[in-house]
């Protein structure tokens, strides 16, 4: 009887979390892709291409000077390990090091600023997550959406697409003041020494995740253009509100699965969740677009080939989160590197025939191959060490 009321409470505590996260990912996105459509119907495709390749290239910066500290905070924070104070003065001062040499680079105030923000907000909803703080995480969230809304459109305004750039970097600053208690703790040597091998494996796991949801916007640039990378980073941002769900239930198992709690049903409802997802992309892009964005047609086929790289894109973030919950990163970094080969030999093996639908096929190809790379890992080889 004991048992099964345990069960019960954990279940309603575990709806309960899942529906938090769920609900702010809701909101975020929800303003987020507003604010976007309505760019995008400002802009065009060809200024809305610009801002994502700048947004690109200072997200690749970001994610050099991370140092893996996004999930290498979830995972440890979960088991208990105090170490917020030696990501966050590494992680501070190289993304500093990086925005200077974005400036001397490109020149351009918001690349820099938003290099620094990422970095600061990140460490600080990973280390909420790490926590299970999740009311704080999604009020963290969403204020930022906020901000970010209230200061990028005005900006817009009086500065054009640079101050798209500054008012999203800026809206990620204040909140530098929640991680400055833990800056108090001893600084954790020891751990960096004991870790390196691990913490070596997620940060190249995180500069390849990055690089990858980067580079092929600056692939796609020099041979196809602004104006397809508008329309293509459109279908993205429709794919991203789709994957609100799916998303919110990973950040939620990643930290259960670094405590070791079960989380198989969970996985399992969010593969069939993003399934359905994938229908409905598919279905409704045809009638959404047109009704929003005249100017960007291409965009219609776009959504819908992308919108089925939902179903294998979170498999991929189900092994990601229990191979990380069990300290094997360097399984994902080989998975990571299998994506973005194979997504680059896609680019530039269909980009002539197809154009950019050959791009959004390439997306496909390379989470099919990492998501079979994965289960034969997982059959083969991890749980014969388990």
């Amino acid at each position: 009887m004991s048992d099964n009321w345990n069960k019960i409470k954990n279940g309603i505590i575990q709806l309960k979390d899942i529906s938090i996260l769920s609900s702010a990912s809701i909101i975020t996105n929800f303003i987020g892709g507003l604010f976007w459509i309505y760019m995008a119907s400002l802009m065009g495709p060809e200024e809305y291409g610009q801002i994502s390749y700048f947004i690109s290239i200072a997200l690749i910066v970001a994610s050099i000077s991370l140092f893996g500290a996004g999930n290498s905070l979830i995972v440890f924070v979960a088991k208990g390990e105090k170490i917020q104070s030696l990501f966050f003065i590494i992680t501070i001062t190289t993304s500093i090091v990086g925005s200077i040499i974005l400036f001397l680079m490109f020149e351009n105030f918001g690349m820099s600023i938003y290099a620094i923000g990422f970095v600061i907000f990140t460490l600080v909803i990973s280390d909420l997550l790490g926590k299970k703080l999740y009311i704080n995480y999604s009020k963290y969230l969403i204020l930022q959406r906020i901000i970010m809304v209230s200061i990028a459109i005005p900006f817009y305004f009086i500065f054009g697409t640079d101050g798209v750039l500054i008012g999203i970097a800026l809206s990620f600053l204040p909140f530098i003041f929640i991680i400055y208690k833990d800056f108090r703790q001893p600084i954790n040597i020891s751990f960096m020494k004991s870790k390196f091998k691990n913490l070596l494996n997620v940060y190249l796991m995180d500069i390849i995740t990055l690089s990858r949801g980067s580079l092929d916007k600056l692939i796609i640039v020099p041979l196809l253009g602004f104006s397809l990378l508008g329309n293509y980073q459109l279908g993205l941002q429709f794919i991203v509100i789709l994957n609100i769900i799916p998303m919110a239930i990973y950040q939620y198992v990643l930290s259960h699965d670094s405590s070791g709690l079960p989380t198989t049903k969970l996985k399992i409802l969010a593969v069939s969740i993003s399934g359905l997802l994938a229908i409905v992309g598919a279905l409704l892009a045809p009638f959404v677009v047109p009704m929003l964005f005249l100017e960007f047609t291409e965009s219609i086929q776009i959504v819908q080939i992308l919108s089925f790289s939902l179903i294998p894109g979170t498999i991929t973030m189900m092994y990601i989160s229990k191979f990380l919950g069990a300290e094997k990163p360097m399984y994902l970094v080989v998975g990571s590197i299998i994506f973005l080969t194979v997504q680059m030999i896609g680019i530039f093996g269909l980009k002539d025939t197809y154009g950019i639908y050959g791009v959004s096929f390439a997306m496909i190809l390379g989470y099919l191959v990492e998501v079979l790379f994965f289960v034969l890992i997982n059959k083969f080889v991890y749980k014969k060490i388990n």
